[in-house]
This record gives structure tokens, sequence and C-alpha cells, in this order.
């Protein structure tokens, strides 16, 4: 979700709901082995916003950090996204 929203401008949309919703269990991914190390931002400062505003923000960092965490899979992500017309 996080190549989608950062990379591509989708918010959490029925599209991408969708999108992912059609290959799950379609064998069509293989497992990445999660990188090693902690979050910067966790779900844990999306749950303490203390506003609707704070919320979005907390969650885009999240979202960002995540991403960021993840970088040595994005070129695999962007193909994936792709195939799924995400791209």
């Amino acid at each position: 979700m996080e190549f989608a929203e950062l990379e591509r401008g989708y918010d959490s949309s029925s599209r991408v709901t969708t999108a992912l919703g059609r290959v799950a269990g379609g064998g069509r991914f293989h497992w990445l082995i999660p990188p090693v190390g902690r979050y910067p931002v966790t779900i844990m400062a999306v749950h303490a916003a203390a506003d609707p505003t704070a919320h979005r923000a907390a969650a885009l960092a999240m979202a960002e950090t995540t991403w960021a965490t993840w970088q040595e899979y994005h070129t695999q992500v962007a193909a994936w996204a792709a195939a799924l017309g995400l791209g």
C-alpha cells in the first residue's frame, strides 16, 4: 500500500483494495524478507494521535518510514504494482 500511496499518489481507495484482493492467494507474489532494524515511526504513533489531522500526519509518517525501510524491495514492489495496473 505504501508504494501505491507514496509513489503513485493513490489514497487507500477501493481501487487499491480491489487490486490487492484479486491476487490474495493467487501465488503471484513471493515472500520478502523483512529488513533488519526498528521502524522510526510505528502504529503506536498513529494510535496516540490526538485529532484527525495528527492521525493523518502520523499515518503518513509511518507509511513514509516503512517504505524507506523496505528500500531494497522498491523495484520488486513497483513491478507487482504494475502487474496489478497500479503502476
